[in-house]
């Protein structure tokens, strides 16, 4: 499909699968996990520019355009909403997409909340960020971050 020479509204449409009341899927670039499209000399989420197309409104900066329907390749302005990062978080939340698994609930956690504390007894003990490193297998920034509490407060 040739888009050389196309406004950006005809490249939309002829990159976007429309169907009436469902999700409008993007076929065009990709870049991570959202659409995206040429608009002037700027690459932009294919969603917000469909946002911008719909309603005339170009997002500023620290605004968002959600979507209602949590799909990134949706482009159908009916699933599309304005907000800022916190309306973004409370949506996702909302949703049940928010994940809270800190500690050993984390599926990557290497340590359990027994290692931790026997970590914390450790070094109040004296033993140095070497020999807890070699003991629990993890890096010294991590040792120094659980000692100092800014992880596994």
């Amino acid at each position: 499909m040739a888009l050389k020479g196309l406004s950006a509204e005809e490249r939309f449409n002829l990159q976007t699968k429309k169907e009436d009341g469902k999700c409008w899927e993007w076929l065009g670039n990709h870049k991570r996990r959202y659409g995206s499209i040429w608009y002037g000399n700027k690459r932009m989420p294919a969603h917000k520019f469909s946002y911008f197309l719909h309603f005339g409104y170009m997002p500023k900066c620290k605004e968002y355009v959600c979507h209602k329907c949590d799909n990134t390749f949706c482009v159908n302005p009916d699933h599309l909403f304005l907000g800022n990062q916190k309306d973004n978080m409370l949506d996702m939340t909302r949703k049940g997409r928010h994940s809270n698994n800190k500690g050993e609930k984390n599926p990557n956690a290497k340590l359990s909340l027994e290692d931790v504390l026997e970590i914390k007894r450790l070094r109040k003990d004296g033993w140095t960020y070497r020999q807890l490193k070699n003991r629990f297998s993890i890096g010294n920034t991590q040792i120094g971050r659980i000692v100092k509490g800014f992880s596994w407060a």
